[in-house]
């Protein structure tokens, strides 16, 4: 009987990521079915499909643990790509349920998460510790999920430095080439958040195309007007074009495109952009890689991570054609850069499987862990409760206002 893989995917980054591991796995002879919980109407289209992933079928659950974990026990593993609290709600929901499934195995499951990095670090990494094989980008990566590790008291046995599944393997880039002939400039949904900050990244954009005009110069947005994403786009870059810039007439050299992002990297000798995964992905088509810094380094853009690289620069050295050397030892500490991810996590899977023994008991030591999840789960959904419900909310305003008149 074939090996079987749940996957759950909920949005189209995730789904690029999960399509590459999936098809490792399939052609190391499993089988593999994929969920979307449904969170939106329309929450993955067609083209998003195609684009993201191999996937020739996804069928829909619902949005709940019970939803996603509906027949679980049927699979030999589970690959949660979907965000960290759901990860945690799912995770403790399948440990809850194992003393009533009658089965003498249980599945392993797989974590991860799609980007070069986690946002909130401490709480990121716990809400993924309770799987058995959680994969993760680079050395660094490795690092802080120990740290936190040892801070909450735990041992986790099924930490796996892979790199992003849908990476190759880099080889040291070359300088900037003499003759660009194309620049890909790519968007995130949220990243910058302000319309003042995405106007001031259009209009410069718009300005190199102008200042380099035997250039071709394409600007993709993360995705189409009205497509939706894990991080929702309030202010597509096309809308601000037609509401603000509608007078501007755009340079023959300048087109906004769409479509799946290697086709623009194969054809492209520079990559810019204000923060992106896509950064990492254009350094294996051998793109030099200009990180906006205009705007400032913070954790809210997420340019953060990419200090010291060598990939931050202004538009005012990007119009002189002067950029900072790649600093290739930062690369070898932030990713992994082999190639194998996507061998590497099947390969932490099956040894999970050898070394489960038929346990279904929680995997390692996380009993603490999950404990401390659920505590945190039953925290985050009194909370949703109260914004969800403008009475309550009213009510809790009054009393913290009430208490610091001391009143109450």
């Amino acid at each position: 009987m074939k090996q079987k893989l749940l996957v759950v995917a909920a949005f189209d980054s995730q789904l690029k990521v999960a399509s590459c591991i999936a098809r490792e796995f399939a052609a190391q002879g499993w089988e593999f079915d994929v969920r979307v919980p449904q969170r939106h109407r329309n929450q993955v289209n067609e083209r998003q499909v195609s684009e993201f992933s191999n996937f020739s079928s996804l069928s829909s659950c619902v949005n709940s643990p019970a939803g996603i974990l509906e027949g679980c026990m049927g699979y030999s593993a589970i690959l949660l790509m979907i965000d960290g609290m759901k990860i945690q709600e799912v995770c403790h929901a399948f440990y809850s349920s194992l003393a009533d499934s009658g089965a003498s195995r249980r599945p392993v499951l797989i974590t991860g998460f799609v980007g070069v990095g986690l946002f909130d670090t401490y709480i990121g990494y716990q809400r993924r510790l309770l799987s058995d094989v959680l994969f993760l980008n680079a050395r660094k990566d490795l690092e802080d999920c120990e740290a936190v590790c040892r801070t909450i008291g735990v041992e986790h046995g099924g930490l796996v430095v892979s790199g992003l599944p849908f990476l190759g393997a880099l080889a040291r880039p070359t300088s900037l080439p003499s003759a660009v002939d194309c620049v890909l400039f790519a968007g995130q949904p949220d990243v910058p958040e302000r319309v003042i900050e995405r106007l001031y990244v259009l209009e410069h954009m718009i300005d190199y195309a102008r200042r380099f005009p035997d250039r071709r110069v394409l600007f993709k947005p993360r995705h189409k007007p009205g497509e939706k994403t894990l991080h929702k786009t309030q202010y597509h870059y096309e809308t601000l074009r037609e509401s603000f810039l509608k007078g501007v007439e755009l340079p023959a050299n300048f087109e906004f495109v769409y479509g799946p992002i290697k086709q623009y990297l194969e054809c492209s000798q520079l990559f810019i952009t204000v923060s992106s995964t896509a950064a990492i992905e254009a350094l294996q088509f051998d793109c030099h890689v200009a990180l906006v810094s205009d705007l400032g380094i913070t954790e809210k853009l997420g340019n953060n991570y990419f200090m010291d690289s060598g990939m931050l620069a202004d538009f005012a050295d990007m119009y002189n054609d002067e950029y900072p050397e790649l600093n290739w030892d930062w690369v070898e500490h932030h990713m992994e850069t082999s190639g194998n991810g996507a061998q590497m996590v099947f390969e932490q899977t099956v040894a999970a499987l050898a070394s489960q023994g038929g346990r279904m008991s929680v995997p390692y030591n996380l009993s603490k862990l999950q404990h401390q999840s659920v505590n945190r789960i039953e925290i985050e959904e009194r909370n949703a409760a109260v914004i969800r419900n403008p009475a309550n909310m009213l009510a809790f305003f009054i009393r913290r206002s009430l208490k610091e008149k001391r009143i109450l």
